[in-house]
């Protein structure tokens, strides 16, 4: 099946559901940005591959900084803090890619069917594959059963890491023994300070060649999913 390959044309549309306190504990909200939008590795946009005029997108490009479109919850008391921190932490991350097409010696990421692609995008408790992307292009390319798996196993292991760091944020700001209002505000600064670590790690040059640093846990997906990929495809 043909797909086509992301580019900075591309523009994402997320419905994502987002956790409040003390009530309701999820809530609605919809994101869109274009994939030229904010990154955390902006270096994934190719500055020589290009189609239509638009540089394409290696795999694991990361939009951040993503705003999102919602109401103020009922008996949310602290909706502004939450909030920030649910902005400031955002993620909407290509995962899907092409192991035998490359673009500045890193696979291009592309569409799951035809025009339409899908990011993981962030969600509590956990991230979940709910932004579509429509994607115009005229180069397309046809993934292997095994970029399909790696891709899948690759955002599921960057989804358990994410969990497990605001499990951390929470467990640390009720050891405190704070109020509700205080504790809201800890678990999201906490939250915040260790997502961002955890994101901007691996965009340390020769990071991985630190053997405190093991791949599989600055990068889970970037270590993972190739793996699986030669696994299934035998290549």
């Amino acid at each position: 099946m043909s797909v086509n390959f992301y580019s900075r044309a591309g523009i994402m549309l997320g419905l994502e559901i987002h956790g409040y306190k003390p009530t309701p504990p999820l809530w609605g909200h919809v994101t869109c940005v274009p994939l030229s939008w904010l990154a955390i590795n902006p270096s994934t946009r190719t500055a020589s591959v290009s189609s239509q005029s638009s540089s394409m997108v290696q795999a694991g490009l990361e939009l951040c900084l993503i705003v999102h479109g919602t109401l103020p919850p009922p008996s949310a008391v602290m909706f502004p803090v939450q909030y920030a921190k649910i902005v400031l932490i955002s993620s909407s991350v290509a995962y899907l890619s092409v192991h035998k097409v490359t673009g500045e010696g890193a696979q291009l990421a592309c569409c799951v069917s035809g025009c339409f692609g899908l990011n993981a995008n962030c969600n509590d408790p956990i991230d979940l594959p709910d932004g579509g992307v429509y994607q115009p292009n005229t180069v397309q390319t046809e993934p292997t059963l095994g970029d399909y798996v790696a891709a899948v196993i690759g955002y599921a292991l960057d989804a358990i890491l994410a969990v497990i760091v605001s499990a951390l944020g929470d467990l640390f700001a009720g050891a405190l023994g704070l109020g509700e209002i205080g504790q809201a505000i800890v678990e999201a600064i906490v939250e915040v300070v260790l997502q961002t670590i955890l994101r901007f790690v691996p965009q340390i040059p020769g990071i991985d060649s630190i053997p405190i640093f093991p791949g599989i846990i600055i990068d889970p997906s970037g270590f993972g999913g190739p793996i699986i990929q030669k696994l299934i495809d035998g290549e």
